[in-house]
């Protein structure tokens, strides 16, 4: 059984419905509004930063990691609904 780590009964549903869907357009759409859940109720609050070194050649063509490289990006997929 799939639940959510602080075991909230409307997450815990979403991800039963993710477990048992086929359809990439749900389990999408499912894991948006866990994101948009978990971003409106303060779920996961980051408590420090820490910069990341990222080293390149000039072989290498221009690459932009943006600046949440290490995000999980729910403010891009809460954006998209």
């Amino acid at each position: 059984m799939a639940e959510s780590t602080v075991n909230i009964p409307e997450l815990n549903e979403r991800f039963l419905r993710i477990d048992k869907s086929l359809d990439v357009a749900e389990i999408s759409r499912l894991l948006a509004e866990i994101y948009r859940y978990v971003y409106d109720h303060y779920l996961l609050i980051p408590i420090c930063e820490i910069p990341v070194k990222i080293a390149t050649t000039k072989r290498i063509p221009k690459w932009d990691p943006g600046l949440r490289c290490n995000d999980r990006n729910y403010h891009d997929l809460i954006r998209q609904q």
